[in-house]
């Protein structure tokens, strides 16, 4: 999404007066790191930004009509972890190998949800219309 305020003021336009915006969003933390190691462009995974930062994230969503009831960080080193040796065996391995190591690698990442996320590559917004 090239410009992020314009789609953020047609969520506002589409919910009624409390209505509530859920948001997640990869963490300016999560491409910085995550993309230079594996020499990959942003591009390569549909982003047009290294993603947001939390001031600047609550900004965007404050600008264009929500108040912020919470933001948080998802995505820890668990399932980080997990995305990275899932993309490294597209990259390096044969297919058949990246489809034998997916599923193991798919129940591992969800302990992430149940671990605390202080540094995590992702941000998970909720917010309602003002």
């Amino acid at each position: 999404m090239e410009d992020d305020g314009e789609l953020i003021k047609v969520f506002s336009q589409s919910l009624k007066k409390g209505g509530v915006l859920y948001l997640a969003t990869p963490h300016e933390r999560h491409t910085k790191r995550y993309f230079r190691r594996l020499g990959l462009k942003y591009e390569s995974k549909g982003h047009v930004r290294e993603g947001y930062g939390k001031e600047k994230f609550e900004a965007l969503l404050s600008n264009n009509g929500f108040t912020l009831n919470q933001i948080r960080n998802t995505w820890g080193l668990v399932g980080e972890g997990c995305e990275e040796l899932y993309l490294l065996s597209l990259l390096r391995l044969p297919l058949v190998c990246t489809g034998l190591i997916c599923p193991f690698l798919t129940i591992v990442s969800r302990l992430d949800m149940y671990l605390r996320n202080p540094k995590g590559y992702g941000l998970i917004a909720i917010a309602h219309k003002a």
